[in-house]
């Protein structure tokens, strides 16, 4: 029952904004349900990183990406500052989640290089103006 007002928009729309062609339509809705399958992505992440993990991401983002001994310097700061949380929370564990997600790769050299989807990932918290301020 949620859904009805809603559809009925879109259907409205699509007729509007793409034309009467279903072939049109379709592939206005591939690239809509594409982008929203993006978007949902990034706000699970979001809610998820931490603070630590955004710095390293921030860092990443230049040339060359960040070396390991770097982000291990950021995974002790923050396991220094919260150990409560990091008592448990090893840095595989750490590195692992942004590798997971897509965030980040490791280059032969053996930096940590944001990938593209990575940088979408820092495009979408500014674009959406939340805080790379988080805990831990």
């Amino acid at each position: 029952d949620q859904l009805e007002e809603g559809l009925q928009t879109m259907r409205s729309d699509l007729l509007e904004k793409i034309g009467p062609d279903p072939k049109d339509q379709i592939e206005a809705l591939v690239y809509l349900g594409s982008s929203l399958n993006v978007q949902i992505a990034h706000e699970r992440n979001y809610n998820v990183i931490f603070g630590s993990q955004l710095q390293l991401l921030a860092q990443a983002n230049g040339a060359g990406g960040v070396s390991q001994s770097i982000a291990w310097n950021l995974y002790d700061a923050a396991k220094t500052a919260h150990p409560e949380v990091y008592r448990t929370f090893t840095f595989k564990q750490w590195i692992s989640f942004l590798q997971g997600s897509g965030l980040i790769t490791i280059e032969p050299s053996g930096n940590y290089v944001l990938t593209r989807y990575g940088r979408g990932f820092l495009k979408y918290i500014v674009d959406r103006h939340l805080s790379v301020n988080k805990a831990f």
